[in-house]
């Protein structure tokens, strides 16, 4: 599998002569500037070791889930035409999406790179109000969870276009709030997370 964050170098420590590059991550929900060295990058944005291992898993997870889709929705829609191509549907049943991420693992990321106990004052006061007496389903886990699957899809459309720099902002927020909102729901609830 195509490795996802390019480190700089061959994994040998940076000449003198060459300045450090910061971490990308910056967001005031995330903590702020990253104060680690940037060793490799994912979307050509330079990240620590940290949050590159998050974003690489972050973005797998997107590409996974956006493949996925994708079969489905060609599947269905071929299966449905008239004079379905039984060879085509074989070839698209047998077509499989890249590997999925383990997401306890992915979470574990995000809560290294991210961490809740840390930042629990960040906590979106949105999450905070939420009632889940009242509304049941669709939490503020919920909407962070998608939000940050949207900001990671529309970052790996947009890596050659300056509001990479934005979205990855985004990103941050989203996977912030997405364990800040689960640890609100845990903490005040038992609702079935979707």
């Amino acid at each position: 599998m195509t490795e996802v964050f390019s480190r700089y170098g061959d994994g040998e420590p940076r000449p003198d002569h060459v300045a450090p590059i910061s971490c990308i991550v910056s967001h005031p929900d995330a903590g702020g500037q990253c104060e680690r060295e940037a060793v490799g990058e994912v979307w050509a944005l330079p990240f620590c070791e940290v949050h590159g291992h998050e974003a690489a898993l972050a973005y797998r997870d997107e590409i996974n889930q956006t493949v996925s889709v994708e079969f489905d929705a060609l599947r269905d829609a071929e299966a449905q035409r008239l004079g379905t191509d039984d060879a085509l549907l074989d070839a698209l049943a047998s077509a499989a999406a890249p590997p999925a991420v383990d997401y306890t693992i992915h979470e574990a990321a995000m809560e290294e790179a991210y961490s809740p106990e840390d930042l629990e004052g960040n906590t979106d006061p949105d999450i905070l109000r939420f009632d889940y007496e009242i509304h049941g389903r669709d939490t503020p886990y919920d909407w962070w969870c998608e939000s940050r699957i949207m900001a990671v899809r529309f970052m790996r459309q947009a890596t050659a276009v300056p509001i990479i720099k934005e979205l990855e902002l985004v990103r941050e927020r989203a996977t912030v709030q997405q364990l800040l909102a689960s640890r609100d729901m845990d903490r005040r609830s038992e609702p079935a997370r979707v």
